[in-house]
């Protein structure tokens, strides 16, 4: 089950919404388990526990009712990494329940 809350950030070209989504994120040489931290249009914030991806690595993520996505890493720090999407995506159709 996931847990939501809308926050809109200033000076972000799309809003974030803080959520705890499980996931899958593959990088360059390593596929990880992952929690979603927040989730925008244009990309999300993603913990695996460490520190294996590295700034600019393309990945690949799954998102449910969405699919894979492309993106790559914009910032990693102590288990976090910032990725930013190569297309946008519709952040609600991530958080709809499952029918």
């Amino acid at each position: 089950m996931a847990r939501v809350a809308l926050r809109i950030v200033k000076n972000r070209l799309h809003p974030r919404t803080s959520v705890f989504l499980r996931s899958s994120i593959t990088g360059m040489n390593r596929a990880a388990g992952g929690i979603i931290r927040n989730l925008s249009a244009g990309g999300a914030c993603l913990s695996t526990g460490d520190d294996a991806l590295c700034l600019g690595e393309p990945v690949r993520i799954s998102l449910r009712h969405v699919g894979e996505v492309r993106g790559y890493i914009t910032w990693a720090q102590g288990g976090r990494f910032g990725v930013r999407f190569d297309q946008i995506i519709d952040p609600l159709m991530v958080l709809q329940q499952a029918a």
